[in-house]
């Protein structure tokens, strides 16, 4: 391949990195790229790296890089300048077919003919976590109408539907409802309606587009609705994490607030899920496109992640670490779980799939190493209500 006279040549140098490993594979890459333009004839009399993003996601990232690349053309005595003239080499991060890529782009200001070796592909192995999870799937109710969300606790199962709680107590033969209230002042249900429930010693919240039902946990008891636009608990273990807004008369969440106040330029999503990372709170929201995007601490967007349906829940397991617990489907269109840990710069999964026999309506965290699973059959329409324990394994 020859290039056409007057345009600089450029050597592409991409190393696949399944996922970012700042530590000894990146010296390693970075004795390659310096190892490249050393052997460069003529030799190169002096050089300029640059980085080359967007700020604040990766740049603090590509600056180590560039850091570990100049000491390294250091070590082979090469000289490193700012002028223009040099010999160019700009970083930058990319997507390729398997995860993320580094480039290293060099720009040569002499004229020559382009050929294979001048394209190197080093392919880096992906670290998986430390520790898997496997899983525990108990099936607690099924019927007809949407389940929202529920909540068990010792011999009691609450069911949140659409327009009614249900109470339900553990049997010799099973679960059988107690009591239950119908549900005032919700007019309108969406055709994918979503809430949320609360029970704890004080009684019962629920949680639908606009509006918030709260009363008494026992039988006999009222249970009154009322619109609103204020939020409810992000994650039950931690209600003074952040809430979140349903937007009102959708099926979807417009606000996020955390105890700094309302986050900004948040896009809507359908789901959150916060796990603990290196540098603070690791935020994934599923967005209306479907796509995952991923915050730090902060609320700067530091990555995507693909593949994943809009369900989306958080599960600590306490010496195995947090987990982000997200829908997938395989090449089929069957719907699993599976569960990822944050290592690095992105999501990683650790451990075996769970496979689904319907689709995810509903996925919420129970606190622990607990979640809620709702589940609909695509054949039957009916609804079923599953805990899944999250299991540390070596």
């Amino acid at each position: 391949m020859t290039r056409r006279k007057g345009l600089p040549v450029f050597l592409l140098i991409v190393l696949a990195l399944v996922s970012y490993q700042f530590g000894a594979d990146l010296t390693q890459l970075s004795k390659d790229i310096a190892g490249r333009i050393a052997s460069r004839r003529p030799r190169p009399e002096s050089i300029r790296v640059l980085t080359c993003g967007t700020p604040g996601a990766h740049q603090s990232k590509l600056r180590q890089v560039r850091q570990i690349l100049e000491q390294e053309l250091r070590r082979r005595r090469l000289n490193l300048v700012e002028e223009a003239a040099a010999l160019t080499v700009t970083l930058s991060f990319g997507e390729g077919l398997k995860g993320r890529i580094l480039i290293a782009e060099v720009n040569a200001l002499e004229q020559r003919d382009l050929d294979a070796k001048d394209i190197i592909i080093v392919p880096i192995p992906a670290e998986a976590p430390s520790r898997g999870i496997s899983f525990q799937k108990s099936l607690l109710w099924r019927q007809n109408q949407p389940i929202l969300d529920f909540v068990v606790q010792g011999d009691r199962l609450w069911i949140l539907s659409p327009r009614r709680i249900s109470a339900l107590e553990n049997i010799e033969h099973g679960w059988k409802e107690r009591t239950g209230w119908d549900l005032e002042n919700v007019e309108h249900v969406q055709r994918d309606p979503r809430g949320r429930l609360f029970v704890d010693s004080t009684g019962l919240r629920a949680f639908l587009p606009g509006v918030q039902c709260e009363g008494n946990a026992e039988p006999g008891s009222r249970v009154t609705c009322s619109t609103t636009d204020r939020g409810f608990p992000a994650t039950p273990s931690d209600p003074t994490l952040a809430t979140i807004r349903l937007a009102p008369g959708r099926n979807y969440f417009d606000q996020l607030r955390t105890s700094r106040g309302l986050v900004r330029d948040l896009p809507s999503f359908y789901t959150v899920a916060v796990v603990s990372g290196p540098g603070g709170p690791v935020w994934a929201l599923s967005d209306l496109g479907r796509r995952t995007r991923i915050y730090n601490s902060t609320f700067s967007e530091i990555g995507q992640a693909s593949g994943w349906t809009s369900e989306l829940a958080s599960a600590e397991l306490g010496e195995c670490g947090s987990w982000i617990l997200a829908g997938t489907e395989n090449g089929d269109g069957q719907e699993g779980l599976q569960a990822f840990q944050w290592i690095g710069d992105r999501p990683v999964a650790g451990g075996e799939r769970l496979e689904l026999d319907g689709v995810v309506t509903a996925l919420w965290p129970d606190g622990g190493n607990r979640v809620r699973l709702v589940e609909r059959n695509l054949e039957s329409g009916g609804y079923a209500a599953w805990s899944v324990t999250l299991i540390c394994v070596n």
